[in-house]
Protein backbone atom coordinates (compact mmCIF):
# COMPACT_ATOMS: atom_id res chain seq x y z
CA UNK A 1 0.00 0.00 0.00
CA UNK A 2 1.53 3.34 -1.09
CA UNK A 3 -0.16 6.53 0.20
CA UNK A 4 1.09 10.18 -0.83
CA UNK A 5 0.72 12.47 1.95
CA UNK A 6 0.71 16.47 1.20
CA UNK A 7 0.60 19.35 3.45
CA UNK A 8 0.25 22.62 1.21
CA UNK A 9 2.09 25.82 2.21
CA UNK A 10 0.20 28.73 2.45
CA UNK A 11 -0.70 31.38 4.64
CA UNK A 12 -2.13 28.95 7.23
CA UNK A 13 0.85 26.67 7.08
CA UNK A 14 3.42 26.62 10.14
CA UNK A 15 5.71 26.31 7.54
CA UNK A 16 4.92 29.27 5.41
CA UNK A 17 7.47 32.17 4.97
CA UNK A 18 9.98 29.82 6.38
CA UNK A 19 13.41 28.30 4.67
CA UNK A 20 14.67 24.49 4.92
CA UNK A 21 17.58 26.21 6.57
CA UNK A 22 15.39 27.95 9.17
CA UNK A 23 13.38 25.04 9.62
CA UNK A 24 16.64 22.44 10.41
CA UNK A 25 18.35 26.01 12.51
CA UNK A 26 14.61 25.69 15.29
CA UNK A 27 15.49 21.79 15.16
CA UNK A 28 11.72 21.16 13.02
CA UNK A 29 10.54 17.75 12.64
CA UNK A 30 7.25 16.34 10.36
CA UNK A 31 5.47 13.79 12.39
CA UNK A 32 3.19 11.93 10.84
CA UNK A 33 0.49 9.45 13.13
CA UNK A 34 -0.85 6.97 10.65
CA UNK A 35 -4.81 4.73 11.91
CA UNK A 36 -5.96 2.12 9.17
CA UNK A 37 -8.23 -1.06 9.55
CA UNK A 38 -6.35 -4.45 8.82
CA UNK A 39 -9.46 -6.08 7.50
CA UNK A 40 -7.33 -9.45 6.94
CA UNK A 41 -6.93 -9.88 11.09
CA UNK A 42 -9.75 -7.30 12.30
CA UNK A 43 -7.34 -4.89 13.58
CA UNK A 44 -6.34 -1.06 14.17
CA UNK A 45 -3.06 -0.69 12.66
CA UNK A 46 -1.38 2.15 13.75
CA UNK A 47 2.09 3.86 12.10
CA UNK A 48 4.15 6.53 13.48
Amino acid sequence: MNWTLVHPIDEESPFYGRTSDEIAQRGGEVLVLLKGFDESFSQTVYAR
